[in-house]
């Protein structure tokens, strides 16, 4: 059987610009439908200019859906419960009483609940924090979160049965995890990424350096460009790990004035020069583009090694991201996450 996805999305928005597209009316439905069937996330709930819920392509549930390898009579706990879809194609596969999904947010997992069993799913769904999973239904064969992570929940690893596995987004990229006892955990990642909205948390303030007092570095000459770093695909997942909380963003019209900020006062700009190279202009503590910089030496060291050369350990006290092997000698731990709590909220 199909399970019909167009019956789990009854609207949604438009992500240029936020136009609702009711499968309800006349002058919307045929859009609609399309949609429905395309490889494309759809959002599907915002607060507004914020996306608080989406449906995820199928084309990646589906590739998750194999890393996740699930057999007859396994339990799963699937983390972000979205438009249901990725609970119903479990629900197919292994039957309603063996699915457990879980969301923070009431009011989705009310409306879920009710379009689920309009097409003769009925798992059991949860409203809760979904890196707390769900003891009462514990032990769990498989974990699946549709929403990404900064680190791997202790609980899940106390929540899973021999020979468990997670599968869930950490890093931009898409780990797959074999659980060898409550305290430890190893596997690679999926050489597709892994592009999802993160568990949803009450921001905790923390002190940061004020970049208003910070002074710039003199402007200097790099020909390393965005195009050799945040624009390729493999370096780019190394930045991110090496680099968990900076973001990236353009400060001009072209792809090139490019600006990049740790959040805690540093920051480094680039701009175009007329003899092809670009002017870094550093701010803060921390010389950024310089931290770059040695990545890109790093990689290119390494043979520029794609995302399944790397993996992810959890141990007790530690996880962290490795370079072919859990003992090598280039690994990143994943920062402490420092938020009062963290919520499931996206498919």
């Amino acid at each position: 059987a199909t399970v019909p996805r167009h019956a789990l999305v009854p609207r949604y928005y438009r992500s240029d610009n936020y136009q609702e597209i009711d499968g309800t009316t006349e002058d919307d439905h045929s859009t609609w439908l399309r949609a429905a069937y395309s490889d494309e996330t759809l959002i599907t709930q915002k607060s507004r200019y914020t996306v608080t819920s989406s449906g995820t392509m199928p084309g990646l549930v589906a590739l998750m859906l194999r890393a996740l390898d699930v057999h007859d009579d396994h339990r799963v706990l699937q983390i972000g419960t979205g438009t249901g879809y990725t609970a119903a194609l479990l629900c197919e596969r292994l039957g309603s009483q063996h699915v457990t999904t879980i969301d923070i947010d009431p009011e989705l997992v009310r409306a879920v609940g009710i379009g689920l069993a309009s097409v003769g799913y009925q798992p059991t769904a949860i409203v809760g924090n979904g890196a707390h999973g769900h003891p009462p239904h514990a032990p769990f064969d498989r974990f699946l979160a549709t929403c990404s992570l900064r680190r791997i929940p202790a609980a899940w690893l106390s929540q899973a049965a021999p020979g468990a596995r997670i599968v869930a987004p950490i890093a931009k990229g898409l780990i797959a995890l074999d659980v060898a006892d409550e305290d430890h955990a190893c596997g690679r990642f999926l050489p597709e990424g892994g592009y999802f909205m993160p568990l949803r948390h009450d921001d905790s303030v923390d002190d940061i350096d004020d970049p208003a007092t910070a002074t710039p570095t003199a402007p200097r000459h790099t020909s390393l460009g965005p195009r050799d770093t945040f624009y390729q695909q493999h370096l780019r997942f190394l930045l991110t790990v090496a680099l968990p909380d900076v973001s990236v963003g353009q400060h001009g019209p072209s792809l090139d004035e490019l600006i990049i900020d740790d959040h805690a006062g540093s920051t480094a700009r680039l701009d175009t020069s007329d003899d092809g190279t670009f002017l870094v202009t550093e701010t803060g503590s921390r010389a950024l583009w310089t931290e770059v910089e040695q990545l890109h030496q790093l990689w290119q060291a390494c043979d520029q090694p794609c995302r399944e050369r790397f993996g992810l350990s959890v141990a007790p006290g530690r996880q962290w991201i490795w370079l072919d092997a859990p003992d090598s000698p280039h690994a990143w731990d994943l920062p402490p996450d420092l938020r009062r709590s963290e919520q499931a909220w996206a498919e």
